[in-house]
């Protein structure tokens, strides 16, 4: 319906402008597993935010500092620092 999709919407803007503020800072990240397929890692930021970053298999379960590129509302992409 037209109301559903105004306020899915609006929870998707209010979403973004949440996770915008951790564009271009350092999260620290408990690696929770590695996609041998991409190369990447996937884990936990101590805001219980799902991170993605390039990694190594040898992380898994290890806590790392991660730099952020690009924020979603579901997950934040970054890169080991």
């Amino acid at each position: 319906s037209e109301r559903l999709d105004r306020l899915f919407a609006k929870h998707k803007e209010i979403a973004f402008d949440l996770v915008k503020k951790y564009e271009g800072e350092t999260l620290r990240v408990l690696v929770e597993n590695y996609d041998q397929n991409s190369g990447r890692c996937a884990g936990r930021s101590t805001q219980n935010k799902l991170v993605h970053c390039n990694g190594r298999e040898d992380l898994t379960g290890q806590t790392v500092s991660v730099y952020i590129k690009e924020a979603f509302p579901q997950a934040l992409r970054g890169e080991l620092k």
